[in-house]
């Protein structure tokens, strides 16, 4: 059985100091759903962290992905 831990390295308010924030030890494919559920609720919780100050992209994902974007 595989084991995965959603972890992140989150930058405090400050801006000079960071927080290790860990998630889990979830059983892999079994707590797949739980798994997913962590790093989304990580992401919601610290979604200003989460947009670059530049785009990764040339286009948006709605068009480089149209095949995977519903």
């Amino acid at each position: 059985m595989t084991r995965v831990i959603v972890a992140a390295l989150l930058l405090r308010p400050d801006g000079r100091t960071t927080h290790l924030h860990v998630a889990g030890s979830f059983a892999w494919p079994n707590q797949m759903a739980e798994a997913l559920a962590a790093v989304e609720s990580l992401i919601q919780a610290h979604a200003d962290q989460w947009f670059p100050a530049r785009a990764l992209w040339r286009e948006p994902g709605e068009l480089l992905l149209s095949g995977e974007v519903r």
